[in-house]
């Protein structure tokens, strides 16, 4: 499919934010298309922030070769692209063996905030990470971990939540995270230790509340938790991974439109002073979507003499923002539309004057 340079540069977000390697082959060829002289490719790895490595769910039709004690793992690839992901912020991976981990320890990235590890995933110390990553949430997949292990963690001065997950009650995992409850203790900044107990039938519950009344004996740290789900926690770990890419798509359509008006122009208050508020301002940003007293209202994005940019229906959303440049040789209009809302395209109340700057603002959930 053949798009034009802005269009391109528009989707990119998109195709690079959420991504999947489930094959040694895809990896491999995912490296050798963007580890090149070109920054242009290569820097597009700023744009990954949410990465799955490993083997998918049983019930997939094809899981594919990245599993445990295959010797189809490239490290090598796997550190390049850690090393180059400079903005990643969350990584789940999974079925890597646990000998060689600490392969990887000096590539981890520092923007990491979320990891996910396991089966039997080794040992695993925080501080051992090279880039010292500010980890927030880190969670521990049906595996053993010594006591240092479990204090290490807790302690690191950045982690919020730490997750211990097993598919079984009789494995003996489940058990040892429960008399490791003992370890929280060293830590004044973890907020919450939870063991989540996955495949968890009718005939779980009274093996979870007996873990319940084992941890109530020990301590009674609030922040000590046990929870069971129905499914097994591969399929789990996949329906975070996805949450987290269809967050970041709804967080990237709820746009707001700011204009930069030079001194000379004359600027409009507001349109719609009821819903779909549209604010300018002499030399400053003013986000549009504020005043709406909800979210239900739209805006339409067409940017004038550009039909092959799509045209978004999105919702005006309140939060922290990042910036998204457009040409400064398009100009464009508002419009009141029949839901209340605004729309920017040809035909409008008003066109900003041509040395106006115009950014797109992608409102974060």
């Amino acid at each position: 499919m053949l798009v034009n340079k802005a269009s391109q540069e528009w989707l990119l977000p998109f195709a690079y934010h959420s991504i999947v390697f489930a094959t040694a082959q895809k990896l491999v060829g995912f490296h050798r298309t963007h580890d090149v002289p070109d920054e242009q490719l290569s820097q597009r790895l700023s744009l990954i922030h949410n990465l799955y490595i490993g083997a998918g769910p049983e019930h997939w039709p094809t899981r594919g070769d990245l599993l445990y004690s295959n010797d189809a793992w490239p490290m090598t690839v796997l550190c390049r692209i850690f090393w180059m992901c400079n903005n990643l912020q969350s990584l789940t991976l999974l079925h890597l063996d646990q000998n060689k981990w600490q392969r990887l320890e000096y590539a981890i990235p520092a923007s990491l905030r979320r990891l996910v590890l396991g089966p039997i995933h080794g040992p695993f110390h925080v501080s051992h990470l090279t880039k010292r990553p500010q980890l927030e949430h880190f969670t521990s997949v049906d595996s053993f971990m010594r006591d240092d292990e479990v204090v290490d963690a807790v302690a690191f001065p950045s982690l919020k939540t730490f997750r211990r997950m097993s598919n079984s009650l009789t494995n003996g995992v489940a058990s040892f995270c429960t008399d490791q409850v003992e370890c929280i203790s060293s830590s004044s900044r973890l907020e919450r230790y939870e063991i989540v107990v996955c495949e968890a039938g009718s005939s779980s519950g009274p093996v979870i509340a007996s873990i319940e009344s084992i941890i109530q004996q020990i301590t009674d740290d609030p922040r000590i938790g046990v929870s069971s789900i129905g499914s097994r926690w591969e399929d789990a770990i996949y329906d975070e991974y996805c949450d987290r890419r269809r967050q970041y798509f709804g967080a990237l359509l709820h746009v707001t439109l700011v204009g930069y008006i030079q001194p000379e122009h004359r600027c409009v208050n507001r349109i719609g002073n009821a819903s779909g508020h549209l604010a300018w301002g002499h030399n400053q940003a003013l986000r549009l979507g504020d005043p709406i007293p909800t979210v239900n209202h739209h805006l339409r994005i067409q940017p004038h003499h550009r039909p092959s940019l799509p045209r978004l229906p999105v919702h005006f959303r309140q939060g922290p923002e990042l910036v998204w440049p457009l040409p400064d040789n398009l100009p464009c209009r508002t419009r009141p539309t029949r839901s209340g809302g605004a729309s920017l395209g040809s035909r409008g109340l008003r066109q900003m004057g041509r040395r106006g700057k115009r950014v797109f603002r992608r409102s974060l959930l």
